[in-house]
């Protein structure tokens, strides 16, 4: 399987947590490779609609998804075809969609069963920014400040309970 990058001329930023992000996208990924032909093609792109919405567009040539599956697929447990190769549980999309959500993203999917499936996550990018000012709280902190109540919609292991104690808000850098 081939897989081509596509980045856009400008840098690409989102605040958020870092090992939630990355999960996103390991598992949009790990889908489009899971349901391509072996002999497959698998495109990851990121682009600026505008200033404030940022783009990242994962998509397969493989198997699609039939149309009657594609309203289930981000419900938790449901597999598209129980024969489909691969296994799995039926919680990864359900997941990445949770997580961007987290994130202030949407995240949609186009698929024809057949010729593959396209993801697309659009961040706000200033809705990113809001998020991160509104987690700092009146503490006069640095936006980049996160407490443990601003993020409890995500794991987090860390027994901090204040902003002094909470590590900076990571930010994703697509280059």
């Amino acid at each position: 399987i081939e897989v081509k990058l596509a980045l856009g001329e400008r840098a690409a930023v989102v605040a958020g947590h870092r090992p939630a992000l990355h999960r996103l996208f390991v598992l949009l990924l790990d889908n489009a490779l899971k349901y391509s032909f072996a002999d497959g093609l698998v495109t990851v792109s990121v682009e600026h609609e505008n200033p404030e919405r940022l783009a990242v567009t994962i998509r397969d040539f493989g198997t699609g998804i039939s149309e009657a599956d594609l309203p289930h697929i981000f419900e938790r447990f449901y597999r598209a075809d129980k024969a489909r190769a691969g296994g799995g549980h039926g919680l990864g999309l359900p997941l990445a969609e949770t997580i961007a959500r987290a994130h202030g993203a949407a995240i949609d999917v186009k698929s024809t069963e057949g010729q593959g499936s396209t993801f697309r996550v659009v961040f706000n990018l200033r809705a990113s920014l809001a998020v991160a000012d509104d987690v700092a709280g009146d503490t006069g902190e640095d936006s980049g400040r996160m407490r443990r109540a601003g993020t409890a919609h995500l794991p987090d292991t860390r027994a901090a309970a204040n902003v002094a104690d909470a590590a900076p808000l990571p930010e994703i850098r697509l280059q």
